[in-house]
């Protein structure tokens, strides 16, 4: 599971290469996938075959529509889709406790990294570029290092913006945010597996991580968590006590100041998608949706060459749920979302509970920032309805 997390993180180029065959860090993947289909004897079900199926179809037809094929596309989603029902299968029900017991110590080295540069920036960011594996950036302003535990932002280390007093934890992360939802995982497994205990050690981690990334995507799932971790087990006194911390923190600059910007670039770039000034997170989606339009029901599928191209507009769609139905269509999305769904009823059936809703919302939501989701680690989470081996009768606590 800890090299699951990290190519999730994707923090450098070696782990961003999985999907492309002629990457290391691919090869690495599919060979360790390989050994554990041997050494677990994973039978591949009519699921898994059906969905490899509706890939090789869909491909088929947007290759007819758009006259377009890629050579990576079909071998990206395979390998993707096949290390995700691996996943599934290998571990079933215990995939929530592994996921936390491989991001605690991922957050815990990361942290201690985060206060060591705090007060040595020059030592640390010195030996981790030292040690960094390869930047997944070649723009020389935004050079990132790795060293697996712990990842420097070229740009953020450097200057600090209005909105914040020190330097972003971007812990084994690419950057702040994606690992802030990775903590935000953490907790909703926590929540699945303990839902009546909500402060704990573990839980107090995964919060000081969140606060030190100085996310606002994080701090947005996390309260949506807690809101519906409130809701399905019924704790309305924990919502009173919630209110005015909730109050306080989207007050905050980094929280409140910085989605009033986000609103102001969409009003500022609505009609206006060329103008590259206005890259935010809410302009990304509204980018994406625009180019939905254009092919709503199928999608780009392999298609490189996009509407938003054709215009001239120098913007890349890095939302995940523009990604997602750009690149799939409605049709497809829908069913993701169908599956996404139905995982809570595995939760529900195995733990007694319905945390199942805590996973998909923080699925869900992330996609407003990142494509997370069609990494193999999220990908597993939500396919587990129809991926999954269960044996609910153990104990899981």
């Amino acid at each position: 599971m800890f090299f699951i997390i990290i190519y999730a993180a994707r923090a450098n180029a070696f782990v961003r290469g999985l999907g492309d065959p002629l990457s290391m860090g691919n090869a690495l993947a599919v060979v360790f996938t390989i050994i554990m289909i041997f050494k677990h004897r994973v039978k591949f079900t009519k699921n898994y075959l059906i969905s490899i199926f509706i890939l090789i179809i869909y491909t088929i037809i947007t290759f007819i529509v758009h006259s377009y094929v890629s050579g990576g596309f079909i071998p990206r989603w395979f390998i993707y889709l096949t290390i995700a029902y691996v996943i599934c299968q290998i571990y079933g029900e215990r995939i929530y406790a592994l996921i936390e017991s491989a991001l605690l110590p991922l957050i815990l080295i990361s942290m201690g990294m985060w206060v060591l540069h705090l007060m040595f920036p020059d030592v640390i960011h010195t030996f981790v570029e030292s040690v960094s594996l390869p930047s997944f950036s070649d723009n020389p302003d935004y050079m990132t290092y790795n060293c697996i535990f712990y990842t420097i932002n070229g740009e953020e280390d450097r200057v600090l913006s209005d909105y914040f007093m020190f330097k972003r934890n971007a812990g084994f992360a690419w950057e702040p945010g994606a690992y802030a939802t990775l903590a935000c995982l953490g907790i909703s497994c926590s929540l699945i597996r303990n839902p009546n205990r909500l402060i704990s050690v573990s839980m107090v981690i995964y919060l000081a991580a969140i606060a030190t990334s100085q996310s606002t995507t994080g701090v947005f799932i996390l309260a949506s968590i807690l809101l519906v971790w409130v809701i399905i087990n019924k704790k309305y006194l924990w919502a009173i006590l919630l209110v005015p911390v909730a109050l306080y923190v989207f007050g905050l600059s980094f929280v409140g100041d910085k989605f009033v910007d986000e609103y102001t670039d969409i009003s500022l770039a609505a009609g206006n998608l060329n103008n590259a000034e206005y890259h935010g997170r809410l302009f990304g989606l509204e980018a994406s949706l625009v180019e939905f339009m254009q092919h709503p029901i199928i999608g780009l599928g392999g298609k490189q060459e996009t509407y938003l191209l054709s215009t001239g507009m120098d913007a890349a769609i890095f939302s995940g749920l523009g990604f997602l139905l750009t690149r799939f269509g409605l049709l497809l999305s829908v069913v993701f979302f169908i599956i996404l769904f139905k995982s809570e009823k595995n939760v529900r059936c195995c733990f007694n509970n319905r945390g199942g809703f805590c996973v998909i919302v923080t699925i869900a939501l992330s996609m407003i920032s990142y494509s997370m989701w069609e990494q193999p680690l999220f990908l597993a989470l939500a396919f587990m309805s129809v991926y999954g081996s269960f044996n609910c009768s153990q104990d899981k606590a």
